[in-house]
């Protein structure tokens, strides 16, 4: 709305004509803007009237006051009721909201008039007012300002008269625009459409006119709207709906729409409870349908569940058979994963015995190895022996040197002792002994080195036995090897073959088995017999499956033949449902057409016929019934064209044709109506007194006119009227009345108000009548279509023949079905057949592959037997060759161990004369100091005989014993010669010593070379010998010590094989083999491979027999379990791939999901039929409690009698038929209130539209309160709390406003029956807004919540919070805990309020940031701290509010009026006029005074 520059008062005289506004000019602008303005003025003094005078520019002859007790007409009227028609003036100027800049100043000229009227008529009633409006708009650059414009005559000092300012308007009408009287009294008028286009709208000065009702009314208009309710009903929805009336034309369509539509809907209420009680019968019946459906959706389950049961019994039944091929083919796999796990075993031993034989024979070569590494290094040792002892004899040899030097001096030195002492003849005699003793010293040697030389040739003699008898032993060993092999392979291969003996004896008659040559004969002329019946077996079964093909071929042509009629059926049954509703629909309509009751009639091929004469005649009566209601249209129409858009009746087309006519002759011309329009009451009456026709003619003004107009027009010009044309200087003329008149409705139309409500009626009556032609029409239609539908019944096959058809072709299907059991029967027998001949051939091949298998066996065997007889004579001589060697093994072991008895018994003969002889030897060395034996070794002397080991007695020892007394006789004698006889004992002890220390080392040192080396040489060699000689000891002793162990592991591992050997005979019944050219690594690989590969493969093998046997025992108990059942026959299944994967998977989970899917369906069953039953009684109750029509009743009841509860299919159809039988008669009661139903529809669509529309005005509303502070944050002073609840689209309200819609039928109908009858307030009341919001909401309005001022102001700086607001309801009045508001605080609320109003209502105008003008009246009763007061200034300013209010001075305090940039104070009383109103601006525009 823009805002307020300028007020103009002139000539307003108020209170018996004490006070008058002469000429009041008030500026409200500061720095040229229109701003917030007080008006002061003492209580009494007028302020009421002018702020009455400021809205009569908006709302003319508004009245003023707490009950509207001020009326403008009052303000020509003294102090003693004396009517004074004088003129007063108002004007406003307007700054716009426009860029450029722009003013509009708008006025309004009053004078009141005396009317002419009975004595009985009411005082108000005697006089009237009349006004114009005007509008003027300039860009403060026009000839014309507020205060210019001539509406005072200073000279006269008084107002311009109402006359002479209307033609100042009339001759500038290119500045001023004017609208009369009669074009203010439509909201619609080009007066308010032209401010509602600057935003200034009415409804929002009505709205300021209920806030200013009374004094400090701002408080007070919220006196009733103190709760959240009482706010949304009285003052949100009623100024919501003020404005959205003004915006949108269907502000009363809905009650117009709902009062309209009574006549179709007033039955509503009774057609809803028929209707209710067909609907408590199909509701009823429903659960029986429900039960009949669920029971024959059961019964497909259950055929379903038996159908695959019987699929699940096949496969199972399958299964069985697949799980004993199974049985047999992993048994037999089994068998040879044994076979073959015995032949690894037997390989794995044999293995051990190969591997110990090769091992043996390395060990062998290994001895061998180290036998002649021992022998190189004990010939080694020899040498190095032979090498030593040279260096040893050579060393002895040095110290006995030089002890035989020292000796001979001695000797030599002991003689010329005995010289002196002459003892010459003993000497002598010492010496022929001691040449005596020599002599024979050699004769002695020659015989002991004899015997030591047979020594040795008779040991090289035993030792070359030795080696002779163990080489004929070794050979004798091998002969007897090579014959134990051949023995044992025979034998070993004679068991087997009697092993096979036996297991063929398993086989074949023991008896047959004696003579095999036979059998086999016998057995190849029955695997041929067996092949030929196989041949011939599975022709049978080509021509038994070709037959069994035939069969299914001859079924599948009669399944598609069943599958054909079943469609058929389908198809029928289907044409048979649509026929029947069309005919049933057909039923319906013609009963509905001819009003008859449908129950009580029934459909037979002659009756549509037998009624379709009826309906011909309605038909007949409807469009007669059309043709008057378009005649009445016409009629309307006519009287519509004439009347739209102007303020007089025209009474008919000839009237405005004829007037036409005469202005198009130039002649100036009025209707009679149009004349009397401006007219004074008394004029008027007494013209129609004198001239009662004459609002149906024209009126021209004299005869010259006439003259033209006679000469001018036509005599067949018009046809149809009779129009009267007056003259006007002949109309007060004195004559009398040529004709009496009927009084004519055309009479009231004089009068303005009574003319706009006929146009009202002819519109309303235009609906009518459109309604009942569309009514009508539809009904034409209805029957048109209903008779086009019989006759299309009539040409089409009806449900009686079509029923036949069904019959027919039901025969039929029953005879195919029939025939394809036959054929299954037969198929099913031929299958069993060919299922026999199957096993029969299945088994005989079964028993061929056995036989064929079994032939292949004996072949074998009489093969190796043949073979084996041939080898028995080997065997025998073998046997006997090998005991031969036996014993000649047990001769040589006998020679050998003679042999080396003979060898330890010379070795120890040897050894005992070589001690004798040494003891010999150091008697004759006393006389030969050098006396020693040469042991003669030779290895190639041998000697058969055993040597005498005798020493003889010979003279030798005589001759020494002699000598020994001589010597001991020398001894005596001489002292000296004992001493260096001492010494030469000494001496020849050393040599002696040193002899023995040479025959230690070798008897045959003399034959070693002499070396010519030092001592010291000599040791240093001997002892790198000895060091060498160590060395080779040691390793000697290793390679000695090895092959001791070698030796002790060859006869372990000899005693090992023949354990083997043992084990392996007789664990297995055969000999090991020794696999001398396999590589038994690989072979020990292979082994254990194919042994791991055959374990697991026999572990799975027994694992999935075990499992296939578990699985065929489990079969066989889920076949007994599903054989129990009588339902299923596994005949009937068939294979399904997916269900037998599901099996194999897990057979119990299926069979179980069956029983349990089975016995759930069982259960379902008995439940349902049990609870058909109950439903069955619960339905008869309620047919004989809800059903009122007894033939209905006893229908119903007759029909429930022949129910069998059990028999599912047939009761769906029959209740279904039931059901369909009461939708027929509900869609029935349907179309009787389908127009009912659709008004009700097109209320509530349009209802719901409004409610939207509330609904988003509330919501931008409350959006409007929204303040920009000073940190931007959007603080709403106003929101809604439960916002989320509010409808948002149509849907949400349109079952409640449809059931409210009956609701309102029910109340505007519950006191008059007569629609006409029905208070329109009543009506306003049930259609309004907020009834119909609150219907909406169901009484749940979201809760207004409140800004609460504070000192602090927060809604300046903060953001909002929750805790800032209050309810409405508490701010007024506590609620809760909470306490009401100060009354400052209610004050700004309520302000707050205001302007949520206000500013609503101004986002309807275009502009983004609309002023609004705030008119109030002493508004600061309550307030004036400055916490109050600022946030209502800035919030004005904010959303651009002009405050302009109005209060007594003495309630005025300076926190006030400072707040207003424009003050006035008005007085009383000027001079010498103490009525006259003046005033003084105190702040704001120049001061200066207006009167």
């Amino acid at each position: 709305m823009p805002r307020i520059s300028k007020i103009r008062l002139v000539g307003c005289k108020y209170d018996g004509f004490k006070k008058e506004h002469e000429n009041s000019i008030y500026n409200l602008t500061r720095n040229e803007e229109p701003d917030h303005t007080l008006f002061t003025l003492k209580n009494g003094g007028g302020k009421g009237v002018m702020m009455q005078l400021l809205f009569q520019i908006m709302m003319p002859e508004t009245r003023w006051g707490k009950n509207n007790g001020n009326k403008v007409i009052s303000m020509f009227y003294d102090q003693k009721g004396r009517l004074h028609p004088y003129t007063l003036h108002v004007l406003l100027e307007w700054k716009l909201d426009t860029l450029p800049e722009k003013w509009l100043i708008t006025g309004i000229c009053m004078k009141a008039y005396k009317r002419s009227t009975s004595k009985n008529e009411e005082e108000e009633e005697k006089v009237g007012l009349n006004y114009f409006l005007y509008t003027y708009e300039h860009e403060n650059n026009g000839f014309y300002t507020l205060e210019n414009i001539p509406v005072y005559d200073k000279d006269k000092r008084e107002s311009v008269d109402y006359e002479i300012f209307e033609k100042f308007i009339g001759d500038n009408g290119r500045d001023f625009v004017r609208y009369s009287q009669s074009s203010v009294k439509r909201l619609d008028s080009n007066f308010y459409e032209y401010m509602k286009r600057w935003g200034i709208n009415k409804s929002e000065w009505e709205i300021l006119k209920v806030i200013n009702k009374v004094e400090g009314g701002v408080g007070d208009y919220f006196e009733k709207a103190t709760d959240n309710k009482a706010i949304f009903d009285n003052l949100i929805l009623p100024a919501i709906s003020e404005n959205m009336k003004n915006y949108n034309s269907d502000g009363d369509s809905l009650k117009e729409m709902f009062k309209s539509n009574l006549y179709i809907t007033r039955n509503l209420p009774i057609l809803l409870k028929r209707e209710g009680d067909f609907r408590d019968l199909i509701t009823a019946v429903n659960p029986l349908i429900e039960n009949a459906d669920i029971g024959s959706r059961i019964l497909d389950m259950k055929e379903r569940c038996i159908a695959d049961g019987n699929d699940l019994y096949f496969i199972i039944k399958d299964e069985e058979k697949n799980a004993e091929k199974n049985i047999e083919k992993w048994e037999n796999e089994i068998k040879k994963s044994k076979e073959k796990e015995e032949e690894l075993s037997f390989q794995r031993a044999n293995l051990e015995y190969a591997e110990v034989n090769r091992e043996i024979k390395e060990i062998e070569e290994k001895n061998v190895e180290l036998k002649n590494k021992i022998s190189e290094k004990e010939n080694n040792i020899e040498e190095l022996k032979r090498e030593k002892n040279l260096y040893e004899i050579n060393r002895i040899l040095v110290d006995m040197n030089k002890y035989d030097n020292s000796l001979k001096e001695k000797l030599d030195e002991k003689a010329r002792l005995i010289e002196v002492l002459e003892l010459d003849d003993a000497r002598k005699r010492v010496k022929e002994l001691d040449s005596r003793i020599k002599e024979k010293w050699e004769i002695l040697k020659l015989k002991w080195e004899d015997i030591s030389a047979n020594y040795f040739g008779y040991r090289n003699f035993l030792t070359r036995e030795l080696e002779n008898k163990g080489i004929s032993k070794d050979k004798v060993l091998q002969v007897e090897k090579d014959l134990e092999d051949k023995i044992i392979r025979y034998l070993i291969e004679k068991e087997n073959l009697n092993k096979e003996f036996e297991n063929l004896s398993q086989i074949f008659d023991p008896f047959s088995m004696s003579f095999p040559e036979k059998l086999l004969d016998d057995m190849k002329r029955d695997f041929e017999k067996k092949e030929e019946k196989i041949e011939e077996l599975i022709s049978d079964i080509d021509t038994k499956v070709e037959n069994i093909n035939n069969l299914k071929l001859e079924k599948n042509r009669l399944e598609i033949e069943i599958k054909n009629k079943k469609d058929k059926l389908k198809e029928l049954k289907t044409s048979l449902d649509k026929v029947e509703k069309i005919e049933m629909d057909l039923k319906r309509r013609i009963c509905w057409e001819l009003g008859i009751d449908s129950t009580r009639e029934e459909i037979s091929p002659t009756w549509i016929g037998e009624k379709l004469y009826k309906m011909e005649e309605a038909l007949e009566e409807k469009e007669t019934r059309l043709e008057e209601l378009r005649k009445n249209l016409w009629e309307n129409n006519i009287d519509k064209s004439l009347n739209r858009d102007r303020n007089y009746w025209i009474p008919n087309k000839d009237v405005m044709t004829l007037k036409e006519k005469i202005q198009d002759m130039g002649i100036n011309v009025q209707t009679g109506m149009e004349f009397l329009n401006g007219l004074d009451p008394k004029e008027v009456e007494g013209i129609l007194v004198r001239n009662p026709s004459f609002v149906y003619g024209l009126v021209i003004g004299n005869e010259e006119d006439w003259k033209v107009i006679e000469k001018g027009i036509s005599k067949d010009f018009l046809l149809h009227s009779l129009i009267p044309i007056y003259l006007r200087k002949n109309m007060n003329k004195d004559y009398s009345k040529e004709f009496q008149l009927v009084y004519n409705k055309g009479y009231d139309f004089i009068y303005n108000q009574q003319y706009m409500n006929w146009i009202d009626e002819i519109d309303k009556e235009y609906n009518h009548i459109n309604e009942a032609i569309a009514s009508v029409k539809s009904g034409v239609n209805n029957l048109n279509k209903l008779l086009n539908d019989i006759e299309n019944w009539q040409n089409n096959a009806n449900s009686f023949d079509v029923l036949k058809d069904i019959s027919k072709h039901e025969n039929a299907y029953q005879e195919l079905e029939k025939e394809v059991a036959r054929i299954n029967a037969t198929i099913y027998e031929e299958e069993s057949e060919l299922a026999i001949m199957k096993n029969t051939l299945k088994s005989l091949k079964s028993q061929r592959e056995k036989t064929k298998d079994d032939l292949g066996k004996l072949e074998k065997y009489v093969e190796r037997k043949l073979l084996l007889d041939g080898e028995e004579t080997i065997y025998v001589e073998n046997t006997k060759r090998l005991d031969e060697i036996r014993t000649k093994l047990k001769e040589l072991d006998m020679e050998i161990y003679r042999i080396g008895k003979r060898k330890e018994s010379n070795e120890l003969e040897f050894k005992k004369w070589n001690m004798e002889i040494e003891e010999k030897l150091e008697e004759i060395k006393e006389v030969v100091p050098d006396a020693r034996v040469n042991l003669i070794h030779s290895n190639e002397l041998e000697i058969s005989t055993i040597p005498n080991y005798i020493i003889s007695e010979d003279t030798i020892f005589i001759d020494l014993n002699e000598r020994r007394t001589l010597v001991n006789d020398f001894e005596r004698k001489d002292s000296q010669i004992s001493l260096i006889q001492k010494d030469i004992d000494y001496f020849q002890e050393k040599i002696e010593n040193c002899m023995k220390d040479l025959d230690r080392i070798d008897v045959f040192w003399e034959n070693y070379d002499y070396l010519n080396f030092s001592m010291n040489e000599i040791i240093i060699i001997i002892e790198e010998i000895e060091k060498r000689l160590e060395t080779l000891k040691n390793e000697l002793n290793n390679l000695k010590s090895d092959r001791d162990k070698l030796l002790g592991s060859l006869e372990e591992k000899k005693k090992l094989m023949v354990k083997i050997n043992t084990k392996i005979r007789k664990r297995f019944n055969r000999a090991p083999e020794l696999w001398q050219d396999l590589d038994l690594l690989k072979k020990n690989i292979d082994i254990e491979n194919e042994y791991k590969d055959n374990e697991r493969f026999l572990k799975e093998a027994e694992k999935i027999l075990d499992e296939t046997k578990a699985y065929k025992y489990s079969l066989n108990e889920y076949i007994i379990t599903l054989k129990a059942n009588k339902e299923l026959d596994f005949h009937k299944g068939k294979m399904n791939k997916i269900l037998r994967e599901r099996i194999v998977r897990n057979l119990k989970d299926e069979v179980d999901e069956w029983l349990k899917r089975y016995n759930k369906i069982e259960d379902n069953l008995n439940r349902e039929i049990a609870n058909g039953e109950e439903h069955l009684k619960v339905f008869e109750d309620n047919v004989e409690t809800k059903v009122h029509d007894e033939l209905l009743k006893d229908r119903i009841l007759n029909e429930i009698q022949r129910v069998k509860v059990d028999r599912f299919r047939r009761n769906l159809e029959s209740f279904s038929s039931m059901k369909n039988h009461f939708q027929i008669e509900l869609n029935t009661l349907s179309s009787d209130k389908e127009k009912a139903e659709q008004a009700r529809n097109q209320w509530s669509v349009r209802a719901s539209k409004r409610v939207i529309k509330i609904v988003e005005s509330l919501k931008e509303m409350v959006s409007g309160m929204v303040y920009i502070n000073e940190n931007n944050y959007s603080f709403p002073l106003v929101k809604l709390k439960g916002e989320e609840r509010l409808p948002r689209d149509e849907e949400d309200v349109l079952f409640l406003l449809r059931e409210y819609f009956v609701e309102a039928i029910e109340k505007a109908i519950e006191e008059n029956d007569n629609i006409e009858d029905i208070d329109d307030r009543k009506l306003k009341e049930l259609m309004s807004d907020k009834t119909i919001f609150s219907k909406a909401l169901q009484g749940r309005y979201p809760t207004l919540m409140v800004y609460k001022m504070t000192e602090k102001n927060e809604f300046k700086f903060a953001k909002p919070r929750d805790y800032y607001y209050t309810t409405w309801e508490a701010i007024n009045k506590g609620e809760g805990d909470m306490p009401e508001g100060s009354g400052g605080q209610t004050l700004s609320i309520n302000t707050f309020v205001i302007m949520m109003l206000m500013n609503y209502r101004k986002r309807h105008v275009g502009n983004e940031r609309p002023w609004t003008v705030l008119i109030l009246d002493n508004p600061f009763g309550k307030a004036s701290a400055k916490h109050i007061l600022d946030p209502v200034f800035e919030i004005a300013n904010k959303l651009n509010f002009q405050i302009i209010a109005f209060a007594a001075p003495e309630i005025i305090k300076i926190e006030i009026s400072e707040r207003f940039p424009v003050f006035w104070e008005l007085r009383i009383g000027e001079g010498d006029r103490d009525s006259l109103i003046t005033g003084k601006v105190m702040h704001g525009e120049r001061r200066r005074l207006r009167q």
